[in-house]
């Protein structure tokens, strides 16, 4: 999945980090070698994003509506993690080179994703998991030392597990004859670590959707050109992975803790897959546009990242999972919209506000349940000669004191 970002550095000189032009990189040509698998395995985003001068650092910051807690926060700037204040002060960093986590790697089987951590989350002890995006998945100390890792192409999203592993997305390629053409499927799969990084179970997101009763979002889509005999699909390029911490969704019937939402963007789909049964157990669809980070709230309803890509205009949204209503949604004021046609989250605070990361705009802001931004933050990782040109934020997340017993003194 590729993006160009809207005038990304053309002609101008590229710091470390995600900064390719969409014409450099592989296309569908050349012949299915494992070489070639691997590099579709790691595809990944550009790391960069629009023009926001003059606005850097915490702009916003209403101490008495604010939640509580620190802000942990990844970007396509370097492969390291920050934990800052309301007030933006570093509190802490974790920061790992690809070549530590995996020195034996050829650099052929190597891309831009190695200079940014995509996906980062913080445990209680002060440990840390991340994802180098389609490159492998590792799990740091508080003194950023590895601690354990795995050279898979995880993409997009983890959780953690009791044990000290993980349960993360993963993807491989794999040639496919469809009707009378040859393709490369990229294949999502559902992937449990134990406490070592080591994989203990695999699902197919693809078979557990042709194997239930919503087999018809199975379709290979044809490939844009078919100037190749191998061109590269993905049916539904999964980019959420998140457990029913709120419960679950009634009338479903399922054991709550092996089932995980789901979020298919390229089918504008959110589904709850049973990881006991491996099969795709329910599904909303059509209220949406290349969504993300959907999650199960207390009260029973849906909270995400509508990226509305054909609008080109992106909302958070809460909805009703039974009836498919929007009961509460925030697109931004009058005055000044958002839009992130890459990735982008939300979090629900628990008193009621709402934490949204709009990725491509370098942007996150917390705002109330009646509208009102409380919070807000720019990035301070810039590139180009005048410094025109925001990494992209992956994700802002607030940090509550139970994950932070391992800092001497708590801001």
């Amino acid at each position: 999945m590729y993006f160009t970002a809207r005038g990304l550095l053309y002609g101008e000189s590229r710091p470390p980090g995600y900064w390719h032009r969409l014409d450099d990189r592989a296309g569908g040509a050349g012949p299915v070698t494992a070489e070639r698998l691997g590099e579709i395995e790691a595809l990944g985003y550009l790391s960069t994003s629009r023009r926001r001068p003059g606005e850097a650092g915490v702009l916003i910051s209403d101490r008495s509506r604010v939640y509580a807690g620190l802000n942990l926060y990844s970007s396509g700037h370097a492969p390291e993690a920050l934990l800052m204040t309301a007030d933006g002060d570093i509190v802490h960093r974790w920061r790992v080179e690809f070549d530590v986590v995996f020195p034996d790697q050829p650099a052929e089987s190597r891309n831009q994703n190695q200079h940014t951590l995509r996906r980062v989350d913080l445990l209680a002890d002060g440990s840390l998991i991340a994802i180098f995006e389609g490159l492998g998945i590792v799990k740091l100390g508080r003194d950023s030392r590895v601690i354990w890792s795995l050279r898979e192409a995880a993409h997009h999203d983890f959780f953690p597990t009791a044990d000290g592993g993980a349960v993360v997305l993963t993807r491989a390629a794999r040639p496919l004859e469809v009707e009378d053409r040859s393709v490369i499927l990229l294949e999502d799969f559902v992937v449990r670590l134990d406490g070592d990084g080591r994989p203990v179970s695999r699902a197919s997101i693809v078979e557990a959707v042709r194997e239930s009763r919503y087999y018809g979002l199975y379709s290979v889509p044809t490939p844009p050109g078919l100037v190749s005999t191998h061109e590269t699909v993905e049916m539904f390029h999964t980019n959420t992975l998140e457990p029913l911490a709120g419960g679950c969704i009634p009338p479903i019937e399922v054991a709550c803790d092996q089932a995980v939402l789901v979020s298919f963007p390229f089918t504008n789909t959110v589904g709850l897959l049973d990881l006991g049964d491996g099969e795709l157990i329910w599904a909303l669809s059509g209220l949406f546009d290349g969504q993300h980070d959907p999650s199960l709230l207390p009260n029973g309803r849906l909270l995400l990242f509508d990226n509305g890509r054909s609008r080109q205009a992106s909302r958070v949204i809460e909805v009703d999972p039974l009836d498919g209503s929007v009961v509460w949604e925030y697109g931004g004021s009058d005055e000044e919209r958002f839009y992130s046609w890459c990735c982008s989250t939300v979090q629900a605070l628990p008193n009621g506000n709402r934490l949204i990361t709009v990725t491509d705009e370098g942007r996150a802001f917390e705002v109330t349940p009646d509208h009102e931004v409380v919070w807000e933050f720019w990035s301070p990782h810039r590139a180009g000669e005048e410094e025109q040109f925001v990494a992209a934020l992956w994700e802002v997340q607030r940090v509550g004191s139970d994950r932070l017993g391992w800092l001497e003194t708590v801001p």
